[in-house]
């Protein structure tokens, strides 16, 4: 079949065409997912897991945000291992005014981030931070893993107030979860007098110490009200509305050693 040289030209500017077109899509820049690990302390398992776990998916391009204490070369060694961590941090090198969107990790967190952020106290480097994140409205998550533990010997009032800061650290919508990969949603449920319970596996290590003993809310007093009677052991803690809400309730509280 012959073409003429008005359809020759006509293809061949076609397939020009095709071929610019192609060369754009494939230098389309897709930026990467980017995300901050702030360290609270040295180098540890709960730091080695989620590294490897973020390299293991490759989903982000990390950034390690140190202490200046901790800024030396073993840290900068152990980070290197992994290829997903683009860049180490030296907290007084952090850029404050960060304008690309980002997820921030927290993996061990004190309780004192805990109580400065709920009171929106920027007196320290890692409320200052969740701060700038929150008003960018950058997404902040704490590892509950590495959320601080109760010892079981505080005293219920001061058990509740923390509670209460976990509370307001959830209406900011910083999200505590087990996986930064499967955000969890938590449901909340207040009782009289605002005192509160999480209903989810990552919230009850929270409420429990490593040796199992039980903190009892004013909420778990529920569950006893058939049996009328409520069985606490050696180290077990109940709140003052517990046990209101519990007489109330007519629920026999037995302390068994």
């Amino acid at each position: 079949m012959e073409i003429d040289e008005k359809r020759l030209r006509e293809l061949v500017i076609k397939a020009i065409q095709l071929l610019q077109a192609e060369s754009s899509i494939q230098n389309l820049f897709i930026p990467t997912k980017k995300l901050y690990v702030i360290f609270t302390e040295e180098w540890n398992s709960k730091y080695s897991s989620i590294f490897e776990e973020l390299d293991k998916r490759n989903e982000y391009d990390v950034y390690a945000v140190l202490p200046d204490g901790i800024y030396n070369d073993f840290h900068l060694s152990n980070l290197k291992k992994f290829s997903v961590c683009k860049s180490v941090i030296s907290r007084k090198n952090v850029d404050f005014d960060e304008s690309s969107e980002y997820l921030t990790v927290f993996p061990v967190v004190p309780r004192e981030i805990v109580v400065k952020t709920a009171l929106c106290i920027d007196d320290i480097f890692e409320s200052r931070w969740i701060f700038k994140s929150m008003e960018k409205g950058q997404r902040i998550i704490l590892l509950s893993s590495g959320l601080e533990k109760f010892t079981g010997k505080e005293p219920p009032s001061y058990i509740n107030k923390i509670l209460n800061y976990y509370k307001t650290l959830l209406e900011f919508n910083i999200e505590i979860t087990k996986d930064i990969f499967q955000i969890e949603e938590y449901e909340n449920k207040f009782g009289e007098n605002s005192s509160l319970v999480y209903e989810s596996t990552e919230y009850n290590e929270v409420l429990n110490n490593k040796d199992g003993k039980r903190i009892i809310t004013v909420q778990e007093i529920e569950r006893y009200k058939n049996d009328k009677k409520l069985f606490l052991y050696s180290g077990d803690i109940i709140t003052e509305l517990a046990k209101d809400k519990a007489k109330n309730l007519n629920i026999q509280i037995i302390r068994r050693s």
